[in-house]
């Protein structure tokens, strides 16, 4: 398969990035809320991709006091390809705190991925399909790592507007649990700006985001990080269920030569 090909020369930097637990494409502010997002690849001239190629994430937060909200997620990737064995994969589960309330504009998150996922050869596109899926996430699928992560997340809303700012930065350390001789753990760095509108019953998102290895000698910053454009939409469908449709465009020439886009659906189920 030619796609996964040029996959396993992109994953020598891909597989090594740890980056945001929270979902960034969904809401960060709600109180208590169940979450499920489906994410899809999109190979170029390629008909024997499944459709159920693709990764599932749940997500449960819970604010516990003003300040402090846990955050879990499951994250899950399904390799589908005619004339191939699929595979699917159980990721890494993510457990962290959120500080700050709901109102606050300087808030933060710290988390650790408890090391469960397969490092079985015979499920290595499905760790594929899922690390050049999820690029704000993909350590969700990395075998033989603890990634424990950090972020500064800032956010400013107009009401007159309707109009506000979401950005987000911070490190992220991935400690490998296997024998990897001198290199025992790898630093990397995350960011993001995203512009968005809200409205009683609509939230339309627009933003930049984007990793970078701050470890590898080897290259300059573009070999060395990745990023992306993305867009999402969510409505108010009653029932305190917010539905909603995600597309993120690769920016950098590996990734866009694997996949042209990566289209989602997701929800949020108020608690």
């Amino acid at each position: 398969m030619r796609h996964l090909t040029a996959a396993i020369i992109a994953i020598t930097f891909l597989a090594a990035v740890p980056v945001s637990a929270q979902p960034i494409w969904l809401g960060d502010g709600e109180d208590h809320a169940l979450t499920i997002e489906w994410h899809k690849p999109i190979f170029d001239d390629d008909d024997r991709v499944g459709f159920m190629m693709s990764t599932i994430i749940l997500g449960y937060r819970s604010r516990t006091s003003e300040n402090l909200t846990i955050v879990l997620d499951l994250p899950m990737s399904n390799y589908e390809y005619e004339g191939h064995t699929g595979q699917f994969l159980l990721g890494n589960p993510y457990v962290g705190l959120a500080f700050g309330n709901k109102n606050s504009e300087l808030y933060g998150d710290v988390g650790v991925r408890l090391p469960i996922t397969d490092d079985d050869p015979e499920k290595m596109n499905a760790v594929l399909i899922g690390t050049i899926t999820e690029i704000d996430r993909l350590e969700m699928f990395l075998p033989n790592t603890v990634p424990v992560s950090g972020l500064l997340r800032y956010r400013t809303y107009s009401e007159n507007s309707n109009m506000g700012l979401r950005a987000h930065f911070g490190p992220s350390i991935l400690v490998f649990t296997d024998d990897r001789g001198s290199d025992d753990m790898e630093v990397f760095l995350k960011y993001g700006l995203l512009g968005e509108y809200r409205a009683t019953s609509v939230r339309v998102q627009l933003g930049f985001t984007g990793i970078f290895n701050t470890t590898n000698d080897r290259g300059d910053f573009s070999d060395n990080s990745e990023h992306q454009l993305g867009f999402a939409v969510n409505f108010d469908a009653g029932g305190r269920v917010w539905p909603g449709v995600m597309l993120q465009l690769p920016l950098s020439e590996d990734r866009s030569e694997i996949i042209s886009m990566v289209l989602g659906l997701n929800a949020m189920i108020m608690l």
